[in-house]
């Protein structure tokens, strides 16, 4: 694979590790780069060199649609929520076709007890997105919150950090809902959004120390997301080599379950913004399916 390709790949996987609902790792998936990403960061010392030129080609991609999106994001969630969250509804929706057909690609004379229990893994893993969604739901706003940069916080941070990872590796889990459980969420956007100001770092001395403040905030965070996707990286490695269909079953409950966060069902009105909101959604949907089906062709 060129690298370029995987590098713009890597920038919506960024975009989607931050987006309310979606996931990195689901995103990875759709374009057929998971597989190598599990397997490059779980033996990264085996082929060192490759998988060093690979990672770092993620990571860069990554950063990039994190920032880059970050303020966009804020932007759109501020002044046109029902439109970004259905264009979000589309775009999930659009990917769930794609893993339905992976996950059964190694499925062969599969029994009707094996059926069932894809079904049942699928029904639990919704159950566990929707209950994410709810949970979330219930928490209070946390457009205020400020992180103080102390030793408690910093742990803290390491630690969701940790849990973020998650839903880089697992596909379908989303960090943001994650980080809103956590309570980081608003912190997380707001500190990458303002990282591209760090080109007027030296404008002033207040704009140096926030810039600093933002670094320093990110950095156990940071952390915690290396040696959680290490962590999980071999746990799915094990999954996906011993029970492939099993895992994808999981990995679909969660990518549908996700959705109940993103429909706004109890403010939702059949007006001209409403309508707009489906066609939006119905847009994405084609857009996202035909991503989907386009870059695994181009993958195999």
């Amino acid at each position: 694979m060129g690298y370029l390709l995987l590098f713009i790949k890597s920038i919506f996987i960024g975009v989607g590790a931050i987006a309310p609902g979606l996931s990195g790792g689901a995103l990875a998936m759709v374009f057929g780069i998971y597989e190598r990403l599990i397997s490059a960061v779980s033996h990264l010392l085996t082929k060192l060199k490759e998988n060093f030129f690979f990672l770092a080609t993620v990571a860069a991609g990554v950063a990039v649609g994190v920032v880059l999106f970050a303020g966009i994001q804020r932007f759109l969630m501020t002044h046109y929520l029902q439109q970004t969250m259905f264009v979000f509804v589309g775009l999930v929706l659009g990917t769930v076709p794609g893993l339905v057909n992976e996950g059964k690609s190694k499925m062969k004379n599969t029994s009707t007890r094996e059926w069932s229990i894809h079904i049942v893994l699928f029904l639990l893993t919704m159950s566990v997105g929707i209950l994410f969604a709810v949970l979330d739901g219930s928490r209070p706003n946390t457009e205020d919150i400020t992180i103080a940069m102390n030793l408690k916080n910093m742990v803290i941070l390491f630690f969701a950090g940790v849990v973020l990872a998650g839903s880089l590796v697992i596909p379908g889990i989303s960090g943001t809902v994650l980080l809103m459980l956590l309570g980081f969420y608003t912190v997380f956007i707001n500190t990458v959004a303002d990282l591209k100001d760090v080109i007027y770092i030296f404008h002033s001395r207040e704009t140096f120390e926030a810039i600093v403040r933002h670094v320093i905030l990110l950095v156990p965070l940071g952390l915690g997301v290396g040696i959680g996707a290490i962590l999980y990286s071999k746990i799915m490695e094990y999954l996906l080599a011993n029970y492939f269909s099993y895992t994808y079953a999981a990995i679909i409950g969660f990518v549908i379950g996700s959705l109940y966060e993103l429909v706004p069902i109890h403010t939702f009105v059949w007006n001209r913004e409403g309508v707009l909101s489906i066609i939006l959604c119905l847009m994405a949907l084609v857009v996202s399916y035909e991503f989907n089906r386009r870059f695994n062709k181009v993958s195999e």
